[in-house]
């Protein structure tokens, strides 16, 4: 039976504080790498595209992590927020290669 509060530990079975924090690390570490995998598959998809700019990926990616942590559900908001974030760093990346190039940017819009 248990009986104790959900944010303490049982100090009197001690292989079951141990399994608990196995379960935490083991919980911590999936969701990390499922984290990491989202944001090299996002890069992997606009590396060509941003060549140059991939370091300002990488920071947009890092600000939407930050962002979706504060939502509560991470692995949920942040596919679609690190997307859209990345497709705004090549947008903003096709727009400065068009003025560079001296193309209009009404063919950039389109």
């Amino acid at each position: 039976m248990f009986a104790m509060n959900s944010c303490q530990l049982n100090n009197d079975n001690p292989s079951a504080t141990r399994a608990f924090i196995n379960a935490c690390s083991m919980s911590c570490q999936k969701f990390l790498r499922r984290m990491e995998m989202t944001k090299e598959t996002i890069l992997s998809e606009f590396r060509n595209v941003l060549g140059a700019r991939g370091q300002m990926a990488e920071l947009a990616l890092t600000e939407a992590e930050a962002l979706a942590h504060e939502t509560g559900f991470p692995l949920l908001v942040y596919p679609t927020l690190a997307r859209e974030k990345v497709e705004a760093v090549a947008a903003w990346n096709r727009r400065q290669e068009a003025m560079l190039h001296g193309s209009s940017l009404a063919s950039v819009a389109a």
